[in-house]
Order: structure tokens, then sequence, then C-alpha cells
């Protein structure tokens, strides 16, 4: 392996560690900025997540104005989600339904919070640091 090679690698790595940031703090106030989320009836845990409608970027070729978010399986249809594993409208999508279940606490069974085998949302620090916050939230 040469110079060149690891300063290119070097540069990739933080370029995805500085692509990754961004999409988180987009995720943060991705609805405070306008998209919107809208739950499927038929597809419990899939959301739709619209662009938001005075979004001053153009359209692109191959964009969709809504993409399809599914927090039981932590997926997205977007091209982000494709290529990171991870993105805004995941992240988003997560930060909402983990509020709702906050609110929701003191009308759940405590068993169905305590759950075990549910994988942490992706955007979190690890599937410990989920459970443990969880627990502390609910336990």
């Amino acid at each position: 392996m040469n110079a060149t090679t690891t300063a290119t690698r070097s540069e990739y790595f933080a370029a995805t560690q500085k692509s990754l940031q961004t999409t988180i703090s987009r995720g943060e106030t991705l609805f405070a900025d306008g998209y919107s989320i809208e739950p499927y009836a038929n597809r419990p845990g899939v959301y739709s997540v619209a662009r938001a409608e005075n979004d001053p970027r153009p359209v692109q070729a191959g964009d969709t104005l809504w993409n399809d978010v599914d927090v039981v399986n932590q997926d997205c249809t977007c091209k982000a989600f494709e290529f990171h594993g991870t993105c805004k409208h995941l992240i988003a999508t997560n930060k909402v339904v983990a509020n709702a279940a906050r609110l929701m606490a003191p009308f759940m069974p405590v068993t169905s919070l305590l759950s075990q085998d549910k994988p942490a949302p992706r955007g979190f620090e690890g599937a410990e640091a989920f459970r443990k916050q969880r627990n502390q939230d609910f336990g």
C-alpha cells in the first residue's frame, strides 16, 4: 500500500463521516423544515415522508417527492439509505415514533416496552445504548 492509496482512503473515510453527520443533523430538523409524515393505514410501522412543499432544491431526474420509511425493519426507499444504510427520513421518523412512544408509555403495558428482541433504530449509538435509554425512559 502506498501513501496515495492511504490518503485516498483517509479522505474517503473523512468524507463519509462528514456525510453521515450531515444526514443526522438533517434528520433532527427534517419535520421542522416542512417535511410531512403520514402513517400507512394498511402497513403498520411504515410511514410516508413527503418533501417540503417550499423546498427550494430542484427535483432531479429519479427523485421522488416522498419516501416510504419502515421503522420496524429500519428501512427507507431513498437513495441515501441504499448508499449509507441510514438517511434523514429514517432518523427523523425514528425520532417522531420515539416521541410518540414516550407520550403513550403511561398507557401501554410494561412488557411491550421492555422487549429485548427489537433492534435499535439506526442513527443511535448502538443497541445497548438504545436499550439502556429505553429502560430509563419506560422502566
